[in-house]
């Protein structure tokens, strides 16, 4: 397993509108709307944000998410996978290659982080 770099950002909101806004006065271009969640991209490229709305009795949660070539690879310790892995609907991913795939790593005394198999 090799990391290719940063894919996303997921962070919950309260507000989903006032949220993007703000993504977007900072130069961020919203890619993807689904109503109260969506993905947002810089226009330079690099990291992409997935904002979604939580209900206010909902912890809100935050997570990085690391671009790999495969997550079914090299997890070994001290990387510790929570859940199996998931196929999912991001990217684009190389005729030779399936559907992304992600799961969820803790790495040592942090919060949780995500791979993502493009």
């Amino acid at each position: 397993m090799a990391v290719e770099g940063i894919d996303y950002l997921y962070l919950e909101s309260r507000n989903w509108g006032k949220s993007v806004k703000f993504w977007q006065r900072l130069g961020f271009v919203l890619v993807l709307d689904l109503g109260s969640s969506g993905k947002l991209e810089p226009p330079g490229g690099g990291a992409g944000i997935f904002l979604e709305e939580v209900s206010p009795e909902t912890p809100l949660a935050r997570g990085v998410f690391l671009r790999v070539d495969s997550i079914e690879i090299g997890l070994e310790p001290p990387v510790e996978p929570v859940g199996e892995p998931v196929e999912t609907h991001w990217g684009n991913p190389p005729p030779d290659r399936p559907r992304s795939r992600r799961t969820r790593i803790r790495p040592p005394a942090l919060s949780l982080a995500g791979l993502v198999a493009l």
